[in-house]
């Protein structure tokens, strides 16, 4: 990670939403904790703010609980992806961390589930 760098956050947010390959995880939404990390130039995000470009938390935090509103999904790796797109529709965001985790799969555990870091691409 570059050195100047501010980070814009949210830390498991909540989620209830359909999910899973399983027969009895089709049955009803299940608890799933989220956190996303979208990563920007320090700079660059510091001039955004000068004419009001900044990143809205509760503007992700939305984005994300409209996931309870959906029908069922297969894997989680679909969320990582439409999450990925969105970020990336913010012209400041170089890179963005997003931690899925299932909270009640394993009950010895905190949670099982996927993490995707990624940076933008650059043309």
């Amino acid at each position: 990670m570059p050195e100047n760098t501010i980070s814009i956050f949210i830390d498991r947010l909540r989620v209830n939403i359909r999910i899973g390959l399983l027969p009895h995880e089709r049955q009803a939404p299940q608890p799933v904790e989220v956190s996303a990390e979208l990563f920007c130039d320090a700079d660059t995000y510091r001039s955004a703010l000068k004419s009001g470009g900044f990143l809205d938390y509760d503007r992700i935090a939305q984005f994300i609980k409209s996931w309870e509103q959906r029908p069922h999904v297969d894997l989680l790796e679909t969320y990582l992806q439409e999450f990925q797109d969105f970020a990336f529709t913010f012209p400041v965001v170089q890179s963005i961390n997003l931690r899925l985790s299932k909270q009640t799969i394993y009950p010895n555990a905190c949670g099982a589930g996927v993490e995707l870091r990624t940076t933008r691409l650059k043309l």
